[in-house]
């Protein structure tokens, strides 16, 4: 039987038993001091069913997630002031992507993006059309025994046109 005692509440526990590694637990943390100074610091762990930690200290959630309507989140911090209120941390999502959508490193990014689309873009387009013009070339003998058998002008280009399109649509 062990007497655990955490800044205001005490509780008594029964010791299961010890690990020597717990996934995600660093046994030592380093903490900088004001003097700038990195001390090393021994850290416990405590494993324990939630649900009796919290019936035995009415335990309140640890992390606490809202959504406003507003475009800052000001009034819970003044609010929180107010009625004496803390927290140990406090972390603002639509600040954060704000913040983020104005960071320089990532509009270069897109800039990037954009401009390398763009590029491959005209270069697909230009293969493309060098494709169909050759492709025309090499079929003249074809256009003239359709030009000889009756087929119009019109009926020829009618017919190149329909036939990119098809390619184009399939390609899509």
């Amino acid at each position: 039987m062990a007497r655990i005692k955490t800044y205001a509440f005490m509780t008594d526990l029964t010791i299961v038993g010890f690990v020597e590694q717990w996934p995600g637990y660093a046994p030592t943390g380093v903490y900088t001091v004001g003097t700038g100074e990195h001390v090393r610091v021994e850290q416990y762990l405590a494993v324990a069913n939630f649900g009796y930690i919290q019936r035995q200290w009415e335990a309140f959630p640890y992390e606490v997630w809202m959504r406003t309507n507003t475009d800052t989140n000001n009034f819970f911090r003044e609010y929180s002031y107010e009625n004496g209120l803390l927290f140990a941390g406090f972390f603002d999502t639509r600040g954060a992507l704000v913040e983020s959508r104005s960071d320089p490193i990532l509009q270069g990014l897109n800039g990037v993006l954009t401009m390398s689309f763009i590029v491959i873009l005209i270069i697909c387009f230009t293969g493309f059309l060098i494709y169909w013009l050759l492709s025309i070339r090499s079929r003249v003998l074809q256009f003239g025994i359709f030009r000889a058998m009756g087929m119009s002008m019109r009926g020829i280009i009618g017919l190149l046109i329909s036939e990119q399109v098809l390619i184009t649509l399939m390609a899509i």
